[in-house]
């Protein structure tokens, strides 16, 4: 059995990375994070790590409000 560390959460504060943006863009996109996958090329559980370092990164409890608070 091999014991798996759960990542740390990105740093409240700093800047989402190109690939988390570009997971955010392809999954409103897409409509969904199966689709925003397949559009990335990347596995689903791939684009919700994304999605929750987005959050993390700009204090965002939903998806919903990250999209509001980086479009302001």
């Amino acid at each position: 059995m091999v014991d798996r560390v759960s990542p740390r959460p990105a740093p409240l504060g700093s800047s989402p990375t190109p690939a988390e943006l570009a997971a955010l863009q392809a999954y409103l996109d897409a409509g969904g994070v199966k689709a925003a996958a397949h559009h990335l090329g990347v596995a689903p559980s791939t684009v919700k790590k994304h999605l929750a370092n987005v959050r993390s990164r700009i204090g965002a409890r939903t998806t919903a409000e990250a999209v509001l608070r980086l479009s302001e």
